[in-house]
């Protein structure tokens, strides 16, 4: 499969926002961050600017999940959504 000059861009920008995340969440165990922690909240301060830069609508519910919307044409059209949710969890670690 070849890979094209976008492709491979956007991989290297993906590569680096994963990097930051696990510099920002490297403990002694891997990668973690407990759920609803200060270093939690600056990771998802750290998303949710990066998708305001690519000028995607940010916003956060009550229960703090973060919500990143790329405005379309029309809003009466079916939307795709992908996810990611907090989570409490005391500690789930990944190798660095």
């Amino acid at each position: 499969m070849s890979v094209t000059g976008l492709q491979t861009e956007g991989l290297k920008y993906a590569k680096a926002i994963f990097d930051t995340v696990r510099r920002m969440s490297a403990d002694t165990l891997g990668v973690s961050r407990q759920g609803y922690s200060e270093l939690e909240t600056d990771v998802l301060h750290y998303l949710q600017g990066l998708g305001r830069d690519i000028g995607l609508e940010v916003r956060a519910d009550d229960a703090g999940n973060v919500w990143m919307t790329m405005p379309g044409r029309d809003r009466t059209l079916p939307a795709a959504m992908l996810t990611a949710f907090r989570r409490a969890a005391t500690t789930t670690a990944w190798p660095a």
